[in-house]
């Protein structure tokens, strides 16, 4: 069985397949308005102060994620019987991470909420996704292609786990079993 994930900027979505029968298996979505109002979007943005200026949370995308997840498995599917697991995403994000990101993801919990474990990891709250002004996207941008201070660890790359080839995809259950022996915990 096989995962496709979607992120684009109202929702995200999952379908699994079963390539050997050649069948969907299941598809379920989260939209991000409907399912998670609690971040107040507008067509999956949360708006800046300056027209045309948005924004999105990275914890209401950690957020879906999680729900999707458990909808998967209300709806019935097996997550351990994942094989392989590929993704999309809208446009362009980013995600500014602090030096507990390593350490964090090594020590998750899948009895605690995932946004919760995370939220810490965020040194800053909102993502930039447009802005009018090529001055304001540079200013949310400040210091991002700075080298990281000494004390902060860089993020894992997928081919610094152990026997990650370089071709080959790995499954969420082997990322999670392997990310505990990371070189850079």
């Amino acid at each position: 069985m096989f995962l496709g994930l979607d992120c684009s900027t109202q929702s995200l979505s999952a379908l699994i397949i079963d390539a050997r029968e050649g069948s969907i298996l299941s598809e379920v979505s989260v939209n991000f308005e409907t399912d998670l109002p609690h971040y107040q979007t507008s067509s999956g943005f949360v708006h800046g102060d300056l027209p045309g200026e948005v924004f999105s949370d990275p914890l209401m995308w950690v957020e879906a994620l999680d729900l999707l997840l458990t909808r998967l498995v209300e709806s019935g599917a097996d997550l351990s019987a994942i094989e392989s697991i590929s993704g999309s995403g809208q446009q362009h994000a980013t995600v500014y991470l602090n030096d507990h990101f390593n350490s964090t993801l090594a020590g998750l919990q899948s009895a605690s909420c995932l946004k919760d474990q995370l939220a810490p990891c965020l040194s800053r709250s909102l993502s930039p996704k447009k802005s009018p002004q090529p001055s304001v996207a540079m200013m949310s941008c400040a210091g991002a292609l700075d080298p990281p201070p000494p004390n902060v660890s860089p993020v894992p790359r997928f081919a610094d786990f152990p026997n990650s080839p370089p071709r080959h995809g790995k499954t969420l259950r082997t990322f999670t079993s392997t990310a505990h022996s990371s070189p850079h915990s």
